[in-house]
């Protein structure tokens, strides 16, 4: 499942959304913008919209993090784990493949406005064909 909290737990242990901006800058990757928490967001939908990606940005960090480019071994192992373990997005990226398919992704959903509109539907993630062979996908709606 998804915890919106853990992920500013982990913002404060790592120094905040710069330390994210500067490591992707690091590694080469462009085009991920991380600037607001989700306890900021929380407080004003308004600021979802400065957090962005390009899907080919994303999908250059789920390479180099399948290439093991930007984590140790043993937090790679557990990150792709929990990322293959995934329970939420039935109707997303892993249900629409063959059961075949192993799919290790992460979902993501925008706030919900008055309207009762989803600001955004996504799922990102690594799909291993039978064969072997992977696939970055990133899709944002």
């Amino acid at each position: 499942e998804s915890d919106n909290n853990t992920c500013d737990l982990l913002f404060a242990l790592i120094g905040g959304t710069e330390t994210v901006q500067k490591d992707l800058k690091e590694w080469g990757i462009s085009g991920i913008n991380v600037r607001f928490t989700e306890d900021e967001m929380l407080r004003n939908h308004d600021l979802q919209y400065a957090n962005s990606s390009r899907p080919s940005a994303m999908n250059a960090l789920l390479r180099a993090f399948d290439e093991g480019k930007i984590l140790n071994k043993d937090t790679q192992r557990l990150l792709w784990d929990m990322m293959a373990g995934c329970a939420t997005g039935t109707t997303r990226l892993k249900g629409k493949l063959p059961q075949d398919y192993v799919v290790a992704h992460k979902t993501g959903s925008g706030f919900t406005t008055p309207e009762g509109v989803i600001t955004a539907v996504n799922d990102v993630g690594i799909i291993v064909l039978p064969n072997g062979r992977k696939m970055a996908v990133s899709v944002f709606v």
